[in-house]
């Protein structure tokens, strides 16, 4: 059986991605989010590791980021991250029948009750713009983040989802569905919108 990661499981268990952070830089840059690690040490060694695979340029898309929005049974209002390789990285051995495991992580980050996110919106907007963005790992305190720009990884697809389009187990986002996920990883933080 073949596992497909851009990163090793360990660096990302001790990166402790907390959340996403939105960035704009307020010229015309395209957009950035970053990913907020409590562990920016092993946070940089994730995005090491992605770069080492895709390049500062995911020209081919082989990674997958997807935000997921609407309600979801048993979670508090707000919306998914999931980030992983991309499902076409399972097929580029044409010897014949495989079986792989794509390794990806989840997040779920939560909304004041309207379930809307005017940070997300803003990226949203600004990606729309741009048709591309920036992903990058991100350190620092709630209170003071700071951006790792040094590793940032350009991307031109982002999957924009609605909860309720994940019918099909096999769709690669339908993992943030699971009941049991936040009972493993809880939210960053309750009390803080994103």
């Amino acid at each position: 059986m073949d596992i497909v990661k851009f990163w090793e499981p360990a660096d990302f268990n001790n990166a402790r991605w907390m959340g996403v952070v939105f960035l704009s830089r307020g010229d015309d840059s395209p957009p950035v989010i970053g990913l907020y690690f409590g562990n920016i040490a092993s946070g940089r060694k994730v995005f090491e590791g992605i770069i080492k695979h895709v390049g500062n340029i995911d020209e081919n898309e082989r990674i997958r980021l997807s935000i997921v929005e609407g309600e979801i049974e048993g979670q508090g209002p707000g919306y998914s991250v999931v980030i992983g390789p991309a499902p076409e990285m399972a097929m580029e051995d044409k010897s014949g029948e495989r079986y792989v495991i794509l390794l990806r992580r989840i997040r779920r980050m939560m909304t004041p009750p309207s379930g809307k996110s005017a940070m997300l919106e803003m990226f949203k907007e600004n990606f729309k713009k741009h048709n591309e963005y920036f992903l990058i790992p991100v350190g620092g305190t709630i209170g003071e983040m700071k951006p790792h720009f040094d590793l940032a990884i350009k991307k031109h697809v982002i999957h924009f989802r609605q909860s309720s389009e994940l019918v099909d187990v096999s769709d690669p986002d339908h993992g943030v569905l699971k009941k049991d996920l936040m009972k493993r990883e809880p939210p960053a933080s309750n009390s803080n919108y994103n």
